[in-house]
């Protein structure tokens, strides 16, 4: 799933990066807050292989439709289905698309919070998207066709990986450079397209973090808007570092991943944590993945305050269901030990 996305880069970088030209005049200027059925530039080829950049509505109309009520439902499109749905098919075969972004945002719900967070690459400032266009001529309130023609695209979406399954099941299916060439061919046989379409992206190199809930809104926009965000701010955990951080340790899929660590499919995570607004530290843990394709904590842990010294580490055995760990001040002393046995938690005194 993707609902809203960033694009900062100026229209010459965009047709630098891509090696495209324009048909139309368009001067794109950072955007923090793209929503769906609001303009955004896409990158889409004819025949001769010529690519052009131009600006196109969020939500996909088919050709066929007699009103624009599509648009709100089809600004995404699972990969799985797209070359089958009657709302994306033709588009499928002869209208792909790039869809170029600086990050997409996820909502995460805690409690009665919805909080974004905002998924970027860490080694480039563009990322780029599968999509599919069309071409739709404007109705009026009677049906009948006004003679304007509208542009119309979509994303296409992907079973999360495990960075992004914290948060969504979905994932906009995110285009390696040789993957978009490939995807962009015309001469690509449909076969190889659904396959493509259908294939999650690694995401060994996505970092995330929580953003403003200023973004609840699309009316708002600007910079502001992905200054990240303490996991503190507005959840109502303060005064509770030793509860939240032993839930945290039993719940990491709570947490982030950063990168698959091995062929097994085992995951390596590593977030920021502020529960109480004074600790800030990063916590790393291995998942094992399960018959059922689920991740369980299993491995070590370690969470650090901001100067450095351990805040809490230890270890926890999904299969037996046993952990132990330390709680440090950021003095260095250990201020509580923590253990469970067959799933139920012990906490005994602090060793002098």
């Amino acid at each position: 799933m993707c609902g809203r996305y960033l694009l900062t880069p100026s229209t010459q970088n965009l047709l630098r990066q891509y090696r495209a030209e324009l048909l139309e005049p368009l001067e794109w200027q950072a955007r923090y807050n793209v929503a769906p059925t609001q303009s955004a530039p896409v990158i889409v080829q004819d025949e001769p292989g010529s690519r052009f950049l131009r600006l196109m509505h969020w939500g996909l109309i088919p050709s066929w439709s007699k009103d624009d009520s599509y648009a709100g439902r089809t600004i995404n499109c699972r990969s799985e289905t797209a070359s089958e749905k009657p709302s994306f098919r033709e588009a499928f075969r002869s209208r792909r698309c790039l869809i170029p972004i600086s990050g997409f945002y996820e909502w995460k719900r805690e409690g009665k919070n919805k909080l974004p967070y905002l998924i970027q690459s860490k080694k480039t400032e563009v990322l780029t998207l599968a999509g599919l266009w069309e071409h739709w001529n404007v109705r009026d309130a009677e049906g009948q066709a006004t003679g304007e023609i509208r542009d119309t695209f979509t994303l296409l979406t992907t079973p999360a990986n495990p960075f992004i399954q914290g948060l969504h099941d979905r994932m906009p299916r995110i285009l390696t450079p040789k993957e978009a060439e490939f995807w962009m061919n015309p001469n690509t046989p449909l076969s190889d397209l659904k396959e493509l379409a259908s294939k999650s992206y690694s995401g060994e190199d996505l970092e995330m973090f929580r953003v403003s809930r200023k973004l609840n809104s699309p009316l708002n926009e600007g910079p502001d808007l992905i200054r990240p965000i303490a996991n503190s701010e507005g959840t109502g955990t303060q005064g509770k570092l030793p509860l939240i951080l032993a839930l945290v340790m039993l719940n990491s899929c709570a947490l982030h991943p950063t990168r698959p660590c091995s062929e097994a499919g085992d995951v390596s995570w590593r977030t920021s944590l502020t529960p109480d607004g004074k600790i800030l530290g990063d916590k790393h843990c291995v998942q094992k993945q399960g018959a059922d394709g689920k991740y369980r904590n299993h491995g070590n842990y370690r969470v650090t305050h901001p100067n450095g010294k351990t805040a809490l580490e230890g270890r926890f055995d999904e299969g037996k269901k046993e952990g132990f760990w330390s709680e440090f001040n950021e003095k260095g002393e250990k201020v509580a030990e923590r253990y469970f046995e067959g799933g139920v938690e012990k906490s005994p005194p602090a060793k002098k």
